[in-house]
Protein backbone atom coordinates (compact mmCIF):
# COMPACT_ATOMS: atom_id res chain seq x y z
CA UNK A 1 0.00 0.00 0.00
CA UNK A 2 1.72 3.68 -0.89
CA UNK A 3 2.46 5.55 1.78
CA UNK A 4 0.38 8.62 2.94
CA UNK A 5 2.28 11.90 2.57
CA UNK A 6 1.82 12.42 6.61
CA UNK A 7 3.47 8.94 6.87
CA UNK A 8 6.25 10.04 4.48
CA UNK A 9 6.86 13.27 6.36
CA UNK A 10 7.07 11.46 9.71
CA UNK A 11 9.50 9.43 8.58
CA UNK A 12 11.92 12.23 7.62
CA UNK A 13 11.14 13.57 11.26
CA UNK A 14 12.73 11.23 12.47
CA UNK A 15 15.68 10.48 9.97
CA UNK A 16 16.13 14.09 11.00
CA UNK A 17 16.07 13.71 14.49
CA UNK A 18 18.41 10.58 14.00
CA UNK A 19 21.00 13.10 12.38
CA UNK A 20 20.72 15.43 14.82
CA UNK A 21 21.85 13.30 17.63
CA UNK A 22 24.18 11.16 15.65
CA UNK A 23 25.73 14.85 15.41
CA UNK A 24 26.07 15.29 19.28
CA UNK A 25 26.94 11.99 20.85
CA UNK A 26 27.69 8.45 20.41
CA UNK A 27 24.91 6.24 18.78
CA UNK A 28 25.29 3.91 20.90
CA UNK A 29 24.12 6.41 23.77
CA UNK A 30 21.33 7.17 21.58
CA UNK A 31 17.47 6.02 22.76
CA UNK A 32 14.38 5.34 21.22
CA UNK A 33 12.96 8.05 23.77
CA UNK A 34 15.44 10.45 22.88
CA UNK A 35 14.54 9.96 19.05
CA UNK A 36 10.76 10.30 20.09
CA UNK A 37 11.42 13.74 21.81
CA UNK A 38 13.78 15.09 19.46
CA UNK A 39 10.91 13.93 16.08
CA UNK A 40 8.59 14.95 18.71
CA UNK A 41 6.24 11.67 18.31
CA UNK A 42 4.36 9.42 20.38
CA UNK A 43 6.04 5.71 20.67
CA UNK A 44 3.02 4.01 18.83
CA UNK A 45 3.98 6.18 16.03
CA UNK A 46 7.74 5.68 16.09
CA UNK A 47 7.24 1.84 16.25
CA UNK A 48 4.92 2.21 12.88
CA UNK A 49 7.94 3.28 11.09
CA UNK A 50 10.62 1.91 12.94
CA UNK A 51 11.52 -1.06 14.73
CA UNK A 52 14.54 0.18 16.22
CA UNK A 53 17.19 2.66 16.36
CA UNK A 54 19.07 0.50 14.08
CA UNK A 55 16.80 0.47 11.55
CA UNK A 56 16.66 4.58 11.03
CA UNK A 57 20.65 4.14 10.49
CA UNK A 58 20.30 1.13 8.36
CA UNK A 59 17.58 3.14 5.58
CA UNK A 60 19.72 6.19 5.97
CA UNK A 61 22.72 4.33 4.84
CA UNK A 62 21.02 2.53 2.23
CA UNK A 63 20.13 5.89 0.62
CA UNK A 64 23.54 7.01 0.29
CA UNK A 65 24.90 3.76 -0.69
CA UNK A 66 22.43 4.08 -3.54
CA UNK A 67 23.64 7.06 -4.62
CA UNK A 68 27.31 5.50 -4.34
CA UNK A 69 26.13 2.98 -6.59
CA UNK A 70 25.29 5.50 -9.33
CA UNK A 71 28.51 7.70 -8.87
CA UNK A 72 30.55 4.61 -9.75
CA UNK A 73 28.12 3.00 -12.34
CA UNK A 74 28.61 6.45 -13.88
CA UNK A 75 32.41 6.74 -13.75
CA UNK A 76 32.66 2.69 -14.49
CA UNK A 77 36.15 1.78 -16.74
CA UNK A 78 34.39 -1.24 -17.98
CA UNK A 79 32.14 -1.77 -19.60
CA UNK A 80 32.25 0.39 -22.28
CA UNK A 81 32.22 3.66 -20.55
CA UNK A 82 35.06 6.44 -21.50
CA UNK A 83 35.79 9.22 -19.06
CA UNK A 84 38.70 11.02 -18.37
CA UNK A 85 40.36 11.04 -14.71
CA UNK A 86 38.95 14.65 -14.25
CA UNK A 87 35.41 14.12 -15.17
CA UNK A 88 36.19 11.02 -13.12
CA UNK A 89 37.20 12.77 -10.02
CA UNK A 90 34.78 16.03 -10.53
CA UNK A 91 32.13 13.03 -10.18
CA UNK A 92 33.87 11.13 -6.66
CA UNK A 93 35.07 14.46 -5.34
CA UNK A 94 31.27 15.35 -5.49
CA UNK A 95 29.79 12.58 -3.40
CA UNK A 96 32.87 12.04 -0.83
CA UNK A 97 33.23 15.89 -0.11
CA UNK A 98 29.48 16.53 -0.49
CA UNK A 99 28.35 14.10 1.69
CA UNK A 100 31.49 13.65 3.72
CA UNK A 101 29.93 15.02 7.45
CA UNK A 102 27.05 12.38 6.80
CA UNK A 103 29.47 9.65 5.56
CA UNK A 104 31.98 10.22 8.21
CA UNK A 105 29.50 9.99 11.12
CA UNK A 106 28.33 6.59 9.19
CA UNK A 107 31.41 5.46 9.06
CA UNK A 108 32.71 6.19 12.90
CA UNK A 109 29.40 4.47 14.02
CA UNK A 110 31.08 1.59 16.42
CA UNK A 111 28.49 -1.07 17.11
CA UNK A 112 28.09 -4.92 15.55
CA UNK A 113 25.13 -4.58 14.40
CA UNK A 114 25.97 -1.74 12.45
CA UNK A 115 29.06 -1.86 9.97
CA UNK A 116 28.79 0.83 6.78
CA UNK A 117 32.24 0.05 5.78
CA UNK A 118 31.16 -3.65 4.81
CA UNK A 119 28.45 -2.58 3.35
CA UNK A 120 30.16 -0.08 1.16
CA UNK A 121 32.44 -3.18 0.62
CA UNK A 122 29.90 -5.34 -0.31
CA UNK A 123 28.31 -2.87 -3.09
CA UNK A 124 31.75 -3.04 -4.52
CA UNK A 125 31.70 -6.63 -4.58
CA UNK A 126 28.01 -6.84 -6.47
CA UNK A 127 29.48 -3.96 -9.21
CA UNK A 128 32.67 -5.68 -9.73
CA UNK A 129 31.15 -9.08 -10.07
CA UNK A 130 29.01 -7.09 -12.83
CA UNK A 131 31.27 -4.80 -14.96
CA UNK A 132 34.28 -7.67 -14.35
CA UNK A 133 33.07 -11.05 -14.95
CA UNK A 134 36.21 -12.10 -16.10
CA UNK A 135 37.78 -11.77 -12.71
CA UNK A 136 37.50 -14.83 -10.21
CA UNK A 137 35.57 -14.19 -6.95
CA UNK A 138 38.94 -14.09 -4.89
CA UNK A 139 40.29 -11.08 -7.25
CA UNK A 140 37.09 -9.36 -6.85
CA UNK A 141 36.99 -9.60 -3.19
CA UNK A 142 40.79 -8.52 -2.71
CA UNK A 143 40.06 -6.18 -5.48
CA UNK A 144 37.01 -4.59 -3.44
CA UNK A 145 38.39 -4.48 -0.14
CA UNK A 146 41.25 -2.55 -1.63
CA UNK A 147 39.32 0.21 -2.90
CA UNK A 148 36.91 0.06 -0.10
CA UNK A 149 40.36 1.25 2.11
CA UNK A 150 40.92 3.96 -0.72
CA UNK A 151 37.38 5.20 0.02
CA UNK A 152 37.62 4.77 3.84
CA UNK A 153 40.44 7.08 3.64
CA UNK A 154 38.97 9.49 1.52
CA UNK A 155 36.28 9.77 3.90
CA UNK A 156 38.71 10.83 6.39
CA UNK A 157 40.84 13.13 4.35
CA UNK A 158 38.59 15.05 1.94
CA UNK A 159 41.02 17.71 1.46
CA UNK A 160 42.91 14.78 -0.32
CA UNK A 161 39.90 13.92 -2.48
CA UNK A 162 41.04 15.68 -5.61
CA UNK A 163 43.22 12.79 -7.33
CA UNK A 164 41.22 10.43 -5.97
CA UNK A 165 40.83 8.10 -9.40
CA UNK A 166 44.67 8.93 -10.42
CA UNK A 167 45.91 7.71 -6.86
CA UNK A 168 43.16 4.43 -6.83
CA UNK A 169 44.30 4.05 -10.10
CA UNK A 170 48.28 4.54 -9.39
CA UNK A 171 48.47 3.12 -6.04
CA UNK A 172 46.67 -0.74 -7.34
CA UNK A 173 48.99 -0.53 -10.18
CA UNK A 174 52.07 -0.11 -8.08
CA UNK A 175 51.06 -2.76 -5.65
CA UNK A 176 50.77 -5.05 -8.63
CA UNK A 177 53.99 -4.30 -10.22
CA UNK A 178 55.87 -4.57 -6.55
CA UNK A 179 53.94 -7.71 -5.64
CA UNK A 180 55.34 -9.34 -9.09
CA UNK A 181 59.06 -7.79 -8.95
CA UNK A 182 58.48 -5.62 -12.13
CA UNK A 183 58.72 -2.16 -10.74
CA UNK A 184 62.25 -2.45 -11.54
CA UNK A 185 62.50 1.67 -13.19
CA UNK A 186 60.17 4.55 -13.47
CA UNK A 187 60.43 4.63 -16.97
CA UNK A 188 58.96 1.08 -16.87
CA UNK A 189 56.15 1.85 -14.57
CA UNK A 190 55.34 5.28 -16.84
CA UNK A 191 55.05 3.10 -19.86
CA UNK A 192 52.63 0.75 -18.15
CA UNK A 193 50.73 2.67 -17.13
CA UNK A 194 50.06 5.12 -19.95
CA UNK A 195 49.26 1.93 -21.51
CA UNK A 196 46.83 0.93 -19.42
CA UNK A 197 45.52 4.02 -19.30
CA UNK A 198 45.01 4.43 -23.28
CA UNK A 199 43.19 0.92 -23.20
CA UNK A 200 40.67 2.02 -20.79
CA UNK A 201 39.88 5.23 -22.59
CA UNK A 202 41.04 7.43 -19.41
Amino acid sequence: MKESLQFQRTTRDIIKATWKLLEEENFNKITVKQLMDEAMISRSTFYQHFPDKYAIVEQIEDNYLEEFKRVITRNAIWGGQHRSYKEINRSLKKFFVGFNKQLKILDNIDDMNLNFTFRLKNVMIEFITKKAPFLGDLEVRVLAAQVTEYFVYYIDHPNKVDNMANNVFSGQLDLILSTFGIQNSEENRKKLKDTLINMMGL
